[in-house]
């Protein structure tokens, strides 16, 4: 398959056929279940200010990274993607190689073991299934690949099952989203949750901490877990039509990711001619963005909150992963948190940019040129 390079990108392969033909051969110092002491890893939730940069940690050594996931096709993961390879591009002897399952379980477990038989010197990776990833993921950790995952919890052991887990802190992502609700419905009401596929684990945890924090109250979650959307438009304008006949009293909704959800969300709304209500999750795109300040003004009830900025925590994942392979020590946060990206009952309401890409991310770090390139290759 061929391979493409964006500017900023040390490497870009797609596919478990072209990971066979990847030569790779381990240059650094792993060791069999390399890692940096668990109980050492600062665990403090820290957003984007004050983090290092990869060339703080990479000095001249080689270092060959496999970014694998389970589905890379939507504008987040896109970008996530960019986000990792500007940051790789800081240091000559850093490469990445991209490896996207397309959403196959078999296929993301193929491709880490696959990495793990080349002799990548570290992992990182987005898992998209969960704990059935943790045997390939652990058996390249064992092997002496640094092995880090970021955002998906693989729900493992860190420092038995792999070498550290970049975390959200999604506690406090279900504190926010239930004080907005709470703004938002001063007077209580029924919230559908619309997360990602079936089972997926960020989805699980979100909806439940949420419920733990709306308690008692008068906003109540509707329906007994997630509703699957899959986290592409299509299907998220499919199950949110459905919440008509579904939840008739409904009067919010929470999105754990905006970009791909939160469009198909108003445009349901608004092709059955029914009155938008308050959209809270993560993740927003400038799309969301534009039509809030097209469709507030008729529709009162349009209240919107998006926590943003996890677009660039695939950098932390990869300057852990070098840092560690090279002996170096990373004290940023493995955990981030992510930053108010848009509050309408604070009037925090970003700008619409017509002429940029309406998948456009907010809080990315990289600047409208570069993700301008993102959207058109």
């Amino acid at each position: 398959m061929a391979m493409k390079k964006r500017p900023w990108a040390a490497a870009f392969v797609v596919g478990v056929a072209a990971l066979a033909l990847v030569a790779c051969s381990t240059t650094g110092t792993a060791t069999p279940g390399a890692t940096s002491d668990p109980a050492a890893q600062n665990q403090e939730p820290q957003g984007l200010e004050g983090r290092p940069s990869l060339d703080d940690f990479c000095g001249d050594q080689q270092v060959k990274v496999a970014y694998v996931v389970g589905f890379g096709g939507n504008a987040w993961r896109k970008t996530a993607l960019a986000e990792i390879q500007d940051e790789a591009a800081k240091c000559d002897g850093v490469t990445v190689d991209y490896y996207d399952a397309n959403g196959d379980q078999t296929q993301y477990i193929s491709m880490v073991n696959s990495a793990t038989a080349q002799g990548y010197d570290a992992i990182i990776t987005y898992d998209d299934f969960g704990a059935a990833a943790i045997p390939a993921l652990k058996k390249a950790f064992e092997a002496g690949v640094v092995v880090i995952p970021f955002e998906g919890d693989p729900t493992g052991t860190v420092g038995e099952d792999y070498t550290g887990f970049v975390s959200l802190d999604l506690d406090y992502e279900a504190e926010q989203w239930a004080e907005f609700l709470g703004r938002a419905l001063p007077d209580g009401g029924g919230v559908a949750y619309l997360g990602g596929p079936a089972g997926a684990p960020l989805s699980e945890y979100l909806y439940t901490a949420l419920e733990k924090n709306l308690g008692s109250g008068p906003v109540e979650l509707l329906g007994d877990g997630p509703i699957a959307t899959n986290w592409t438009p299509t299907d998220t304008q499919k199950a949110a039509s459905g919440l008509f006949s579904q939840f008739p009293d409904l009067a919010g909704i929470v999105a754990d990711y905006l970009g791909g959800e939160g469009p198909a969300i108003v445009n349901a709304f608004t092709n059955a001619n029914q009155p938008l209500v308050p959209l809270a999750g993560g993740s927003a795109t400038n799309e969301l963005v534009c039509q809030y300040h097209d469709l507030s003004a008729s529709n009162p009830g349009f209240q919107l909150f998006s926590l943003d900025g996890d677009i660039a925590i695939g950098r932390v994942a990869l300057r852990q992963a070098v840092a560690i392979f090279v002996g170096a020590q990373d004290d940023e946060s493995w955990v981030f948190r992510r930053s108010v990206g848009i509050d309408t009952t604070k009037d925090i309401v970003p700008e619409c940019k017509p002429n940029m890409p309406p998948d456009l991310p907010l809080n990315s770090t990289l600047t409208d040129e570069a993700l301008q390139e993102v959207f058109t290759n």
